[in-house]
């Protein structure tokens, strides 16, 4: 197939799945908007946009769907308003306990540490948070607020909101949210923090765009953690692949076994670093404290992979020793099948080898070989001492 044609045959098939994204992604927006538009009765409120605004005892509030990534769907009911600071409350869960002991998080002073034993409890300004909370209503409310330990609440400059995670966007799934459910649930919300929210309620104001990533984590951040692991190993797994072809080491499993001993130390120190440095840095979003301990489960391998790759990349790279040229035999080569076909040829050892000598070829080269042949080779000493052929066997005319 022609480079050209392949290109044009790559280029449909990414317009199509572009045009078949769209096509799903409007269909979905319709659903949402006809399901708003099934509780705009009901709830005696009228839907504008993607918002469905209505009222309950002159408080205007708003109900909203989302889908973020492959996170759950997510119905949200907003009382719009400003609460001067932001504050995110959920159900306890096990990492929480150990964000606390890592001094990743500060729990509010609140009288009843009952409560702050069963939900985590996030603010910016913790003082304030500490007001609302040390209402015993507001306490009662929020916690019959939060069934599960997906429901959320959130105080924030465009209102509270409370969080209900969906089993799906599909239709029979959105409408299983009553009229009468939303009505109780936006009841309870206004009890638990409405006197929390700044005056001017009985307007319905803006309410942003819902985004479930801006809940609890902050997309930004959680992109650069994110880019921080993954792109280290992608070039890592790619500095392997070149010292492999680039430079071919001799003693391939002894290589490996030292840059394996080499690795210990560096990704220990720059473990201990992301701890210290990582504290401070994830500190300054609410739920930081979960990114932080997932990524330090990932960032040990990524220095540990990353180290490995470096070893075996600079042993050829940086090395400044002189090539030395060697005369032997071929004394072996095999072909291997898996994945494809890996061809491999034996040379007799010469000066200071002991045993016979073995390593990856390409094809060409097998096909070039004979067993009883004689080859000159150059060789090379490595950074970290480690030989490494630095022109491949050619046969001695």
């Amino acid at each position: 197939m022609q480079p050209l044609t392949l290109i044009l045959l790559l280029s449909l098939f990414v317009c199509f799945i572009i045009a078949i994204s769209v096509i799903a992604y409007q269909k979905q927006q319709k659903r949402l908007v006809k399901v708003l538009e099934s509780l705009a009765g009901p709830l005696s409120g009228a839907v504008r946009g993607k918002c469905l605004t209505a009222r309950l005892e002159e408080t205007p509030y708003q109900v909203q769907f989302a889908k973020q990534g492959k996170g759950p769907a997510l119905a949200v009911i907003t009382i719009p308003g400003s609460a001067g600071f932001i504050m995110a409350v959920r159900k306890r869960m096990f990492l929480d306990s150990w964000g606390e002991r890592l001094g990743l998080m500060s729990p509010p002073d609140i009288p009843d540490k009952d409560f702050l034993k069963e939900h985590y409890v996030h603010a910016d300004n913790l003082e304030k948070a500490a007001h609302v909370l040390w209402r015993q209503d507001a306490l009662n409310e929020i916690q019959d607020l939060l069934e599960t330990k997906t429901h959320y609440l959130r105080l924030d400059e465009t209102g509270a909101s409370l969080v209900i995670p969906l089993a799906s966007l599909a239709e029979k799934d959105l409408l299983a949210l009553t009229p009468d459910e939303i009505r109780d649930k936006a009841a309870k919300l206004f009890a638990a923090v409405g006197a929390a929210l700044q005056p001017a309620r009985n307007s319905v104001g803006q309410v942003k765009p819902f985004s479930a990533s801006a809940l609890f984590f902050d997309k930004k951040q959680s992109m650069i953690m994110a880019m921080a692991t993954s792109l280290p190993l992608i070039v890592s797994l790619i500095l392997m692949i070149l010292a492999k072809k680039m430079y071919t080491p001799l003693g391939g499993q002894a290589m490996m076994l030292g840059a394996f001993r080499f690795s210990i130390i560096p990704t220990v120190i720059g473990v201990l670093l992301f701890i210290f440095a990582g504290r401070l840095w994830f500190r300054k979003m609410p739920e930081s404290h979960r990114l932080f301990m997932v990524f330090a489960l990932l960032i040990p391998m990524t220095l540990f992979m990353a180290c490995i790759a470096g070893f075996m990349f600079t042993n050829g790279a940086l090395d400044s020793s002189p090539a030395v040229f060697y005369t032997t035999q071929v004394v072996g080569k095999k072909v291997y099948h898996g994945k494809g076909a890996h061809y491999s040829l034996s040379l007799a050892p010469w000066s200071g080898k002991e045993g016979d000598v073995r390593f990856s070829i390409s094809e060409k080269q097998y096909e070039q070989f004979e067993i009883g042949q004689k080859v000159t080779l150059g060789v090379r000493a490595g950074m970290w001492g480690y030989e490494w052929v630095s022109s491949p066997p050619i046969a001695v005319q």
